[in-house]
């Protein structure tokens, strides 16, 4: 049992934050209105949306009140004074009443002796505007838009003009004429809006954050071609490095935030998808003659999916993760729908690369004239190689035969939308690449649906599925022990002199490259198999508890499996088969299961003017299960049977493990701001692991 304790307390000072608050204490003699905006912003933290000009002839006010909410505040400004005001949320938009302007009387059998304007009304991203106030000029007649933001009015003339106004929005007027249906985009008024930032068990206003934190959005990688959500961050994030360990497609990439923790250790981030973690990196097979593949813990999630990405760098700001944040966290967030119509949204790209300068080898002339050079040099005279350079005719390009233009296709189609108590997300995802190498490709398909439910004012439930499969051609990679080496450089030592086909037997007659000394780059590329299976299923449910207006419990259960097989058989024709006497395998499957289960109270408080604080206390379970089956065979009297049949091979070995991690966690975070400028951060974490 592994026992460990994260404390860290933070105190910064930080310019013009502030707190949000119920009321308002206030004691001002002959003072101009906008002297009074501002200190209700200041003492609240509400944005106060109004027009200067409309704002000069005000008269001054007088006012004394002690702990008086907004609105009674409001109210005493605009006593006897033509201006309106609506509140909503956090948010206050103040505008002159209108006028009202009668060139000529309208009755009612008038107006409902006109036929009916209809329209709708949507904001600049099309999303439409409910309980917008539609009043037709210098009348007291008016409506308001449906959830959907239509809307429908009688109007006694074509000279009529409606009056469009919403809190926040700029206000419109328009003629109606001869239209009988009308579509308006509102255009929302500048405000500063508080950001909000995700760091962990919940999120956090960025002005009172005290801590090293980056954030990218979806917006900033939406036209880049990645095939992971930690491409990404390359580039993007100050302070992060992203590194690709192979242009292998599906390869997985390093990422180290702030440099290595540790010098024989796991440096990579803590990934943590809509609240649950994902299991770390691992490989599919440790075989160092097949070569170990570490998969990509993040290859089962579509970039298009993601709405925003968190990444936590400093203690301060993963100690609430405990050891599993040691090396920073990347909190990513995916998307969910939108309150409004259905949205359909479908993407596709292809693109084709090819090698910018290919490797320049010599032809069969100029090797075997090089290679006699150095036997003479080192053998004495009489040693070549090549004694008849007459029969050296024929020039192999090993480098071409292996490689090839690559191809990419990716194509996501997704459908949001949502009502004012519901959203919808669904997606779906199909990728597939070719490498720069002969016989590598990599294809995937997903399927992702975020759903959520506002069932009642205190009970929210909120639901993330994603499920994918893979399968990956893999290339030759990496060392598999001399004289193998792997992709090009195979391709680098092979003799141009041998033609493509040759596969060890001697038949060239040419001492050195026979039986085990010589790994036909091409045979070894086109003849074996190396195919990696992946299936990705991904369950989360969140369930969200309004105790009181302040304090809010979240109870969350994911759960995550990861089946992969390997499957890997050099037939005889390669160099690896022809000495195994009859090919060479092996088969490896392995299955993971992960489990997570965490709740936690969050405490959100103005006290008085100046204080706030907000604290989240809570637990967590994870439970991790690796088992792990690998099979080796080699000598196939019957070298068809291949892979499939181990049995039929005269060398076979099986081995198998299992792991069962599990971690159990206790956890704190407490926030106090003093007037928006004095910020202490507490982080406190205890895990055992077993």
């Amino acid at each position: 049992m592994k026992l460990s304790i994260f404390l860290i307390f933070v105190f910064t000072l930080q310019a013009g934050a502030t707190g949000f608050s119920q009321t308002v204490t206030l004691n001002l003699k002959n003072a101009p209105v906008k002297k009074v905006f501002k200190e209700i912003m200041r003492q609240t933290g509400v944005s106060i949306i109004y027009n200067e000009k409309n704002f000069e002839k005000l008269s001054p006010v007088n006012i004394n009140v002690h702990e008086s909410s907004i609105e009674e505040v409001l109210k005493i400004c605009f006593k006897d004074q033509e201006y309106i005001y609506q509140i909503n949320n956090n948010t206050v938009s103040i505008r002159p009443a209108p006028v009202v302007i009668t060139p000529k009387k309208i009755t009612v059998e008038e107006i409902l002796e006109a036929p009916p304007i209809t329209g709708t009304i949507v904001n600049a991203d099309g999303v439409p505007l409910s309980d917008v106030s539609i009043v037709i000029k210098g009348s007291s007649t008016g409506v308001t838009t449906d959830a959907s933001g239509k809307f429908s009015i009688n109007v006694p003339d074509e000279n009529a003009v409606l009056v469009i106004s919403y809190v926040g929005y700029q206000e419109q007027e328009i003629r109606v004429g001869k239209q009988t249906n009308i579509g308006i985009t509102l255009t929302a008024l500048d405000s500063k809006i508080e950001e909000v930032v995700v760091v962990g068990y919940g999120a956090q206003s960025k002005r009172t954050l005290a801590t090293a934190t980056s954030r990218v959005s979806a917006g900033e990688f939406k036209n880049a071609i990645i095939t992971t959500v930690d491409q990404a961050l390359q580039g993007r994030t100050t302070g992060v490095q992203v590194t690709e360990t192979s242009g292998e497609p599906g390869a997985a990439t390093v990422v180290r935030i702030r440099g290595n923790n540790s010098l024989s250790g796991n440096n990579e981030p803590l990934y943590v998808i809509d609240g649950f973690p994902m299991p770390p990196y691992r490989e599919a097979s440790a075989d160092n003659f097949y070569g170990s593949y570490t998969q990509n813990g993040l290859y089962g999630i579509n970039p298009n999916d993601i709405e925003s990405m968190e990444v936590l760098k400093d203690a301060s700001a993963t100690a609430i993760y405990g050891s599993r944040g040691a090396n920073g966290v990347v909190l990513i967030t995916t998307k969910s729908g939108k309150r409004g119509e259905g949205k359909i949204e479908l993407t596709n790209r292809t693109t084709v690369g090819a090698i910018h300068s290919p490797i320049n080898m010599m032809d069969s002339r100029q090797y075997a004239t090089a290679l006699n050079e150095y036997y003479n040099l080192n053998y004495g005279p009489g040693s070549e190689p090549f004694p008849n350079m007459d029969t050296v005719f024929k020039t192999t390009d090993w480098a071409d035969l292996i490689s090839q233009n690559s191809f990419r296709e990716d194509i996501s189609l997704s459908v949001s939308g949502g009502s004012a108590k519901s959203s919808y997300y669904i997606s779906g995802n199909y990728l597939y690449e070719e490498g720069t190498i002969v016989n590598s490709d990599n294809g995937r398909g997903s399927i992702r649906a975020n759903l959520n439910n506002e069932v009642n004012s205190w009970y929210t439930i909120k639901s993330q599925i994603s499920l994918v499969r893979q399968k990956s051609n893999r290339a030759i990679t990496g060392s598999r022990g001399w004289p193998f080496s792997g992709g090009l450089m195979d391709a680098l030592k092979a003799p141009p002199t041998i033609d493509q086909y040759y596969y060890g037997d001697n038949s060239m007659g040419i001492p050195g490259f026979a039986s085990w000394y010589f790994a036909n780059p091409y045979l070894e590329n086109t003849l074996k198999t190396d195919v990696l299976k992946n299936d990705y299923s991904i369950i989360n449910i969140e369930n969200w508890f309004s105790l009181t207006k302040e304090l809010k419990l979240v109870v969350s259960l994911g759960g995550n499996q990861n089946l992969t097989r390997r499957q890997v058989f050099y037939p005889v024709e390669t160099a690896a088969g022809f000495n195994a006497n009859g090919g060479l395998g092996n088969n490896t499957m392995a299955n993971t299961y992960s489990y997570n289960v965490n709740a936690y109270l969050n405490y959100d408080k103005t006290l008085g003017i100046d204080h706030k604080i907000n604290f989240t206390l809570g637990g967590e379970y994870n439970n991790q299960i690796v088992e792990l089956l690998n099979t080796g065979s080699s000598g196939y009297d019957i070298p068809s049977f291949g892979i499939d049949n181990i049995g039929a091979a005269r060398v076979a070995s099986i081995g198998s493990y299992r792991e069962d991690r599990k971690l159990q966690s206790g956890f704190f975070r407490g926030n106090y701001s003093y007037k928006g400028k004095y910020i202490l951060n507490t982080s406190i974490r205890l895990d055992g692991a077993s």
